[in-house]
């Protein structure tokens, strides 16, 4: 199990000729999807379909047939120590890793040869992922580098001004401004100010500051810009799943519940309970993001965040616009 110098682990790529193959590049823990990604491409091509995962996720065990593991991280730590340690890769590390492989790129290569064209399915997408430029190369999914603009707060704000029921805000530049900030909005906010960075990749960077002396506590050292909100009391969190394949093709799926365990998102139960005039207030305001976002050219899976407050108003959060496209 010695990694090259690419972080490329051993591997077992066996391709029946008799089948066309497509790419996933993502996780491990995403690749239950994949056997409906093939019957969707079998329908789609009349073809018999199959893939090659490939996936930063390391371990002890003797990897799948047809799974290339890359992680230059992990391949590090086994030069030196001997061990095969978890490391985990974020999803635009990952994904610049498998751009570089000139395995993975000679693989890609070979398919468009001999199928004409490959596609590509990926659990992210990030602009990292060169390899979408390759020629034959078909991404399912959005643009990385529309996704990235949809993933910044800020951006999303602006694009859906008085479009969706926004919460009140402050952008700051920096925590240093942040925390001057807090002192002026917590009487304005009394029930506290929600702190959250400026990226929506983010998710485990929030919490509510209740007084100035909570930002030093929790941001020391972060250099980030951060983005203030009124913090608003609620007891339901919907979230929404649609896909939009252009500004007047949108398509609202389901409506779960987020579940928050000490304000730490996790998971989300369907389906939703609360009531058919909200769940449908809900729907048509995720229907208005997926109108703006295919209009900026984002095609693929997107998700909606929002909160209910106990008045019954709804109140939006954020968009998710870049996994599972």
């Amino acid at each position: 199990m010695i990694p090259d110098e690419e972080g490329l682990f051993p591997y077992d790529l066996v391709l029946d000729p008799a089948k066309r193959y497509f790419l996933f590049i993502g996780e491990a823990r995403h690749d239950p999807l994949n056997p409906f990604m093939r019957e969707a491409l079998e329908r789609r091509t009349g073809q018999a379909m199959d893939y090659v995962a490939v996936i930063p996720d390391v371990s002890g065990c003797r990897v799948p047939r047809n799974t290339l593991v890359v992680n230059p991280k992990a391949g590090n730590l086994f030069s030196r120590t001997g061990f095969m340690i978890k490391s985990p890769l974020t999803a635009r590390e990952f994904a610049a890793a498998v751009s570089a492989s000139a395995t993975v790129r000679d693989l890609v290569h070979a398919l468009v040869r001999d199928q004409g064209q490959v596609f590509v399915h990926v659990a992210e997408s990030v602009p990292e992922l060169t390899l979408r430029r390759i020629p034959g190369v078909r991404l399912i999914g959005p643009d990385g580098e529309v996704a990235s603009m949809w993933n910044n707060r800020l951006y999303q704000l602006r694009m859906l001004r008085d479009l969706v029921p926004q919460i009140e805000h402050r952008y700051c530049r920096s925590i240093e401004e942040a925390s001057e900030a807090l002192g002026e909005l917590l009487p304005r906010w009394p029930q506290g100010v929600c702190v959250m960075k400026e990226s929506a990749e983010d998710e485990a960077g929030y919490f509510v500051a209740q007084n100035p002396s909570d930002m030093a506590l929790r941001c020391s050292g972060v250099k980030s810009p951060a983005f203030l909100y009124r913090h608003v009391p609620h007891e339901h969190a919907p979230t929404v799943l649609g896909v939009t394949a252009g500004e007047d093709d949108v398509f609202i799926a389901a409506v779960a519940d987020r579940q928050m365990e000490r304000g730490v998102f996790c998971g989300a139960s369907y389906p939703s309970v609360l009531p058919e005039h909200v769940l449908t207030e809900v729907r048509e305001h995720a229907r208005m993001v997926g109108k703006v976002l295919g209009g900026s050219g984002y095609r693929g899976v997107f998700g909606c965040d929002f909160i209910v407050d106990p008045g019954g108003a709804v109140h939006f959060m954020e968009v998710n616009a870049r996994k599972h496209g």
